[in-house]
């Protein structure tokens, strides 16, 4: 990332999510970086998930789940992230979860809970 944004994203966390889609195609490649780029720029352009468990949401209150959409012929991926305002006013995104788009977003929320720090 960056750096240069007022937005802060964790960057171990989209390091690893990142490595294991960019090996799948070039293509791919291109569309995580700029799918990066643009939660960098302004992580609230993207859609909430409105299924979010209330374990989570009431757990986590401040912080808002959005997803980025990421489609290239035959992949098409989700990232999930939490976006929330620091006590300084800047915003901070921690991207959560990676996974094969399929019916129904399969989003495993213990996962989401565990990567949140529960």
């Amino acid at each position: 990332m960056s750096g240069n944004s007022h937005v802060a994203m964790s960057c171990d966390e989209v390091r690893k999510i990142r490595m294991s889609l960019i090996s799948l195609s070039n293509a791919l490649r291109h569309l995580v970086r700029k799918a990066l780029e643009r939660i960098e720029a302004d992580p609230s352009q993207f859609e909430e998930l409105s299924d979010v468990p209330p374990r989570i949401r009431e757990a986590y209150s401040g912080v808002v789940l959005r997803k980025v959409k990421i489609e290239c012929g035959r992949h098409n991926y989700r990232l999930v992230f939490a976006h929330w305002t620091l006590a300084d006013g800047k915003e901070h995104v921690d991207v959560l979860y990676a996974f094969r788009r399929q019916a129904g977003y399969p989003i495993d929320w213990d996962d989401v809970d565990k990567v949140l720090g529960r």
